[in-house]
Parts: structure tokens; C-alpha cells; sequence
């Protein structure tokens, strides 16, 4: 497995991971093209198999194929983005996790981060994998990890 700032072929790839009419992929390579944010896929056998997008001090979008989970990529994608926010001057890392997350939230903790307090309830539409559209609220708590 390899951890690379995604390239364009990168990003078609991934979104032909995606359910019909869900675009995060093409959503995470124009805000890089944009330089508004790194994009970080981890690919395995010439398939991405992961990936995590990095702005502004903060770790969002963290995702892993479900054939590819518990084999390290989350760790590793993780581990990318913290070098490349420390080459960037950032002291600290941020994420937000699901309170409903357990697992995500078990392997944030595991690496270092730890809860600040603070929550945000966010509701927003996605595209299921059947392809529907649906809306969702979730509740999510920010963690955070000295860098230095």
C-alpha cells in the first residue's frame, strides 16, 4: 500500500468507488486543484483504497473501503496527513467523529487524539450506495492531537 497526494487519475478512480450521483472524490480534487486543501488516497494494487482530505489544520472525510478496513490504511492515511500538516507549520491536528463512530473514534483515540469538549450538530443529504438521495443529522465531537 502506497499513501500519495492524489493525482487526477487518483481521483477518477475513487469515483468509481462511489454510489451513483455521490461525487465526494471530484468534490475533494477541485478543492485541490483550487489549493484550498491536500488530497491523500492510499492505493493498493493499482486500486484506491482509501482516502483523507487535509485543510486548513483539520483531517476531514477520512475514508476506507469497507474490503480494506482493520489492515492499517485509516492509520496510515492518518500518519500522512499529520507529516503533511507539520510541513505546513500546523502544531495541532483536528478531526470531528460521529459520537456513533465507535470504531473510528476507538483508532482516533489510539493515535493520540484526544476530546476537546466541543460538538456540532451538522444535517446534510448523501447518496446512499443504492444511488438514493437521503438526509442524515448526525452529532459530531472534535478531537484534537499535538503535532509537535
Amino acid at each position: 500500500m502506497i499513501v500519495r497526494v492524489a493525482v487526477p487519475a487518483d481521483v477518477t478512480a475513487a469515483s468509481r468507488r462511489e454510489p451513483p450521483g455521490a461525487e465526494p472524490a471530484l468534490g475533494h480534487g477541485a478543492r485541490r486543484r483550487a489549493g484550498e486543501a491536500t488530497y491523500l488516497v492510499a492505493r493498493e494494487d493499482d486500486e484506491v483504497i482509501g482516502g483523507v482530505l487535509v485543510a486548513r489544520g483539520e483531517l476531514r472525510h477520512l475514508r476506507v473501503d469497507s474490503r480494506a478496513r482493520g489492515r492499517g490504511v485509516g492509520t496510515a492515511l492518518i500518519a500522512a496527513a499529520e507529516d503533511l500538516l507539520r510541513e505546513q507549520g500546523h502544531d495541532h491536528a483536528t478531526l470531528g467523529v460521529d459520537l456513533g463512530n465507535h470504531r473510528a473514534r476507538a483508532l482516533y483515540l489510539r493515535l493520540g487524539y484526544v476530546a476537546t469538549g466541543r460538538t456540532e450538530t451538522v444535517s446534510y443529504t448523501y447518496v446512499a450506495d443504492d444511488g438514493t438521495r437521503r438526509r442524515a443529522t448526525e452529532t459530531n465531537e472534535e478531537l484534537c492531537k499535538n503535532l509537535r
